[in-house]
This record gives structure tokens, C-alpha cells and sequence, in this order.
């Protein structure tokens, strides 16, 4: 419902997947915040969070996404995420706006 398939399948992988899930769930959540509109005519699933290994984590949008918000480019937002034991925390900024 919250999460898209790459995120699913990550999170399938790992043994405590509870920290994973809240992170990204906080992820989305500055993402909606930095684009200013909240999750107004999109949904959780529309913002997938990537993390290739050894890469800063980042956003990738559904196409519904892209033709709601087609100045809002994936290259031009910076994420950063954090979690420790029961607490995550993100932060996301759109660049160059």
C-alpha cells in the first residue's frame, strides 16, 4: 500500500526490516513536504526510494508522478536518511528551484 516493489523486495531481505520501512516511510514524507503540496493527488507508492550500494539514497517516480509535476526531476532532489534503533529521520530538499 506504502511501498513500491524495489522497496518491497529490500526489505524482504533483510532480518529486521522494521528500520528500513520506518526510514523510507520517513523519506517520503520529506519528500511530500520539500515539494511544498504534501500527498495531494498522489500517493506513497508514487515516490519509490532507491539506494544503489556505495550511492546516496534517491527518488524514483511512478509516471503518474511525472506528468502531475513535470518540473519536479528526480536529479534535482538530495535525500538524506538516518535510523538508530526505534527512531528515522530524513531529510529531503528540491535543488535549483
Amino acid at each position: 500500500k506504502f511501498f513500491g516493489d524495489a522497496e518491497i523486495e529490500r526489505a524482504k531481505k533483510m532480518k529486521d526490516p522494521a528500520p528500513f520501512i520506518a526510514s523510507r516511510f520517513a523519506a517520503k514524507e520529506a519528500f511530500s513536504k520539500a515539494l511544498g503540496t504534501g500527498f495531494t493527488d498522489f500517493g506513497l507508492k508514487d515516490i519509490v526510494v532507491l539506494r544503489d550500494e556505495g550511492q546516496p539514497p534517491r527518488f524514483s517516480f511512478s509516471e503518474k508522478f511525472k506528468q502531475l509535476f513535470p518540473e519536479a526531476r528526480q536529479e534535482d532532489f538530495s535525500l538524506s536518511i538516518s535510523h538508530e534503533k526505534k527512531h528515522a529521520v530524513a531529510s529531503a530538499l528540491w535543488l535549483n528551484r
